[in-house]
């Protein structure tokens, strides 16, 4: 059966921060980042179950911009850990909505995916 994605992923290899409810850190990597979530690897032993939640922490530059992203752990496999996105604030969304814009190239459908994005919010 094909996978069928509704928002698409910007490969983006970089290291981030997960942070468990209880306060743990984790170093990371995040893989691949979209509108609805990431695709992140730790190196260290990860214990969080699927359905909890989690922060990543992502930081973009040298400038203190970064992405700070309210989670739920979606599945957990050797090598991968997909988070779907629950809340991002205004500064980490307007950051996170130009780096999906300047690896789409077309404005049109960045607002098509925020469109998505809404309409599945609406239905949850």
């Amino acid at each position: 059966m094909a996978e069928r994605r509704l928002f698409i992923r910007i490969g983006f290899s970089t290291p981030a921060w997960l942070v468990q409810a209880d306060g743990q850190q984790h170093q990371s990597e995040v893989k691949d980042i979209s509108l609805q979530g990431a695709l992140v690897t730790v190196t260290e032993p990860w214990t969080v179950q699927n359905g909890e939640p989690v922060e990543l922490r992502l930081a973009l530059d040298g400038y203190d911009q970064h992405i700070t992203m309210l989670a739920y752990q979606r599945f957990h496999q050797p090598g991968a850990i997909g988070l779907e996105c629950q809340q991002l604030d205004i500064n980490s969304a307007e950051h996170l909505r130009r780096l999906v814009e300047l690896n789409l190239g077309d404005e049109a459908l960045l607002l098509r995916q925020f469109e998505e994005l809404i309409d599945d919010r609406k239905t949850e």
